[in-house]
């Protein structure tokens, strides 16, 4: 499947066809497919701050790639692979002081086995670059051959031999840049050269590189590999290889000004260092779980799939959703009181991307508990009676919640989606006055009651900048996400 042209792509292919008019044949202008999925948000990723220096970058500084040659990625929209396979082949030369042409099928064609899109040309570039973790090969054993259709260039047999010699090559991490002139400039005078996502504007013959006016859906990406840069004013040239022939830019190079990039939203995303990242921050990363947001069901494919199967326990962990996966999943959502459909939608992403060992059978949980009660004791003693409204809160019902107002009946309650409140988490409650006829009131001496809360040590909302005078919670100094994420200690809460 070719993939869809942009405004963009219909001009820049308009404008060859002028200058091939004019110029004839001599002028040959690369074939500009495109191919750079834009990658969904994941909380485990390893920002290269983590670990990389920061400091003083110099005006200038430009990777040297005239050794290697240009690669020609044609009609097939590989550029992540292609970008990934010069990569590699930098990092070889400057390692071993020889030209090794790495294979960009190889790179791409094996994420393709795992990026759930098989159907679709391009990839993810984070799913890509978690390919390379494990090698790249060479294509003396794995040859690109750009003019096959996308299907036949995905496909090609592995031997052991193959695997051997592409572990030669292998990256044990890749990190994250921030979208920022600063940290973009670090990190290509820290690496050398990077990857990137772009949205492709007004590419022309020339090289020069031009976002589009905004982002839209049907806006192309593409990934070069950043090269270098060049400080000219208040301004930054960043350099690029690209992966369209020689005859594309500058002998297959081409330049953009970064601040035109990062002006625009959206417009540049998914920069990648591709260096040995610390083994420490591998490992936290990779304990954390796995964050769904595909829509899955009965013949999805791929690693979403692979990891939902792992999750529930459901053996092969083969990634093709097959009638196993589909009976296991209706079991599990019928115990987690979902419609047991067999599809993994908006609830039950919600619920499986709540992993927290969360005790269960009780509204709050115990330490929270006995502070509650020392609340409305004290508050009797006081004259104020008042009685818990809302303790515990399910995912679901948050998420229902969230949406009123919204986008159904009703008056705006809460800003925090299913899993970001509190309530999710047994942590929270609120309260009400009681009245001595046994009805409720929410006129009463709030002040009192929220100093009461702060000498048990429960948190008031009463003095939030926006105030929510019935909450009060005990986090023990946890932010909802790690709540969210399973980062939290429950025995301190017993």
């Amino acid at each position: 499947m070719n993939i869809p042209c942009s405004p963009q792509q219909v001009y820049t292919r308009n404008m060859s066809n002028i200058l091939r008019r004019l110029f004839g044949s001599k002028l040959k202008i690369a074939s500009r497919a495109y191919g750079a999925l834009p990658d969904r948000v994941d909380y485990r990723d390893i920002p290269t701050t983590a670990f990389g220096p920061v400091g003083f970058t110099p005006a200038k500084h430009m990777a040297d790639l005239t050794k290697l040659d240009v690669f020609d990625q044609k009609q097939n929209g590989s550029c992540v692979g292609q970008s990934l396979a010069m990569v590699a082949t930098y990092y070889w030369l400057k390692e071993y002081n020889e030209v090794d042409h790495k294979s960009a099928r190889y790179l791409y064609g094996l994420a393709k086995k795992i990026d759930g899109i098989p159907h679709l040309q391009g990839t993810y570039p984070r799913v890509a670059a978690g390919v390379y973790t494990n090698g790249a090969a060479s294509q003396t054993s794995i040859k690109d051959n750009n003019d096959l259709n996308h299907e036949a260039f995905i496909t090609f047999p592995i031997t052991g031999a193959t695997s051997k010699e592409a572990l030669r090559a292998r990256i044990t991490g890749y990190a994250f840049t921030p979208l920022h002139a600063a940290g973009i400039k670090n990190d290509l005078a820290n690496f050398d050269v990077l990857t990137a996502s772009l949205a492709v504007g007004v590419w022309d013959y020339t090289g020069y590189c031009q976002p589009p006016v905004k982002i839209t859906a049907g806006t192309g990406y593409h990934q070069p590999v950043l090269i270098g840069y060049e400080e000219i004013g208040n301004r930054t040239k960043v350099f690029f290889r690209n992966s369209w022939s020689k005859a594309w830019g500058n002998k297959g190079n081409g330049w953009f000004w970064l601040e035109e990039y990062l002006d625009l939203p959206g417009a540049i995303s998914s920069v990648l260092a591709y260096t040995d990242v610390p083994v420490a921050l591998i490992k936290d990363a990779s304990n954390l779980p796995y964050k769904f947001s595909l829509t899955l069901r009965r013949g999805s494919k791929g690693r979403e799939v692979m990891e939902l199967q792992k999750r529930l326990d459901i053996k092969p962990a083969d990634g093709i959703f097959g009638p196993g996966t589909d009976k296991a999943v209706r079991s599990w959502q019928r115990k987690n009181k979902l419609t047991a459909d067999g599809i993994v939608g908006k609830n039950s992403r919600t619920i499986l991307n709540l992993i927290v060992p969360m005790p269960e059978g009780t509204d709050l949980l115990r330490l929270v508990e006995e502070k509650a009660d020392a609340l409305i004791e004290l508050a009797y003693l006081m004259g104020t009676p008042i009685k818990i409204t809302d303790s515990y809160r399910s995912v679901v019902d948050q998420e229902a919640l969230y949406w009123q107002g919204r986008t159904t009946e009703g008056e705006i309650v809460t800003n925090a989606k299913g899993g970001y409140s509190f309530h999710n988490y047994r942590v929270a409650f609120d309260i009400v006055f009681t009245t001595p006829e046994g009805g409720i009131t929410y006129e009463g001496d709030w002040d009192t009651i929220g100093r009461i809360g702060n000498i048990l040590g429960l948190e008031w909302g009463g003095n939030w900048v926006w105030p929510d005078r019935p909450h009060f919670q005990l986090t023990l100094g946890y932010q909802v996400e790690d709540f969210l994420y399973g980062r939290v200690d429950y025995k301190k809460f017993n």
